[in-house]
């Protein structure tokens, strides 16, 4: 990544984008029953956009990243709503397969 296009390090979404945050945060919720405290959510961000990192599963150790320009995250374009989609689908798999592996005897 190069260095003139990046303001900063990774920092919460939360603070970067509330709205943004929020709007992921209700939808894996109404939709795949994931809270917020089952991920870590990250954002660089940078002069053409924002790159999203969403964590989750055990040791938040899985990770789907994406980046979005300004108008796609101050829209909510389709875009982030795929991403929004695919990334509850991938956590309730490994959300699934981390209780099984916790307590199978």
């Amino acid at each position: 990544m190069n260095e003139s296009k990046t303001n900063d390090k990774k920092k919460s979404l939360r603070l970067v984008s509330p709205r943004l945050y929020n709007y992921i945060t209700e939808k894996l919720e109404d939709k795949h029953n994931i809270h917020s405290y089952d991920l870590q959510i990250d954002a660089s961000l940078m002069d053409e956009g924002i790159e999203i990192a969403i964590r989750f599963g055990e040791t938040f150790s899985n990770i789907e990243t994406k980046f979005f320009t300004h108008e796609q995250v101050k829209e909510i374009s389709k875009e982030v709503k795929e991403f929004v989609a695919q990334t509850g689908e991938a956590c309730t798999e490994v959300l699934i397969d981390d209780y099984f592996k916790i307590h199978a005897p």
